[in-house]
């Protein structure tokens, strides 16, 4: 099975110490690039959920839908 790791496209140190880690225990991955507060609210809005009254921050709701959009790949 592989396992997907959600990572900022910019952490670049990140990837590289997973990509190491990764490879020692040949483990099958692949990186998903993490969505950004700028980009995540507008997929929000596609979703069938109220997210208008959330106590969420904008990097709280960046890594939902992060999360949301690996779910909907599957």
């Amino acid at each position: 099975m592989k396992s997907i790791v959600i990572s900022l496209k910019s952490a670049i140190d990140r990837r590289q110490h997973i990509t190491h880690e990764f490879q020692n225990h040949h483990i099958d991955f692949e990186f998903f690039d993490a969505l950004t507060p700028d980009i995540a609210a507008s997929y929000a809005k596609n979703l069938p959920i109220n997210l208008e009254d959330s106590n969420l921050t904008a990097g709280e709701l960046a890594c939902m839908m992060s999360h949301v959009s690996v779910w909907q790949k599957k």
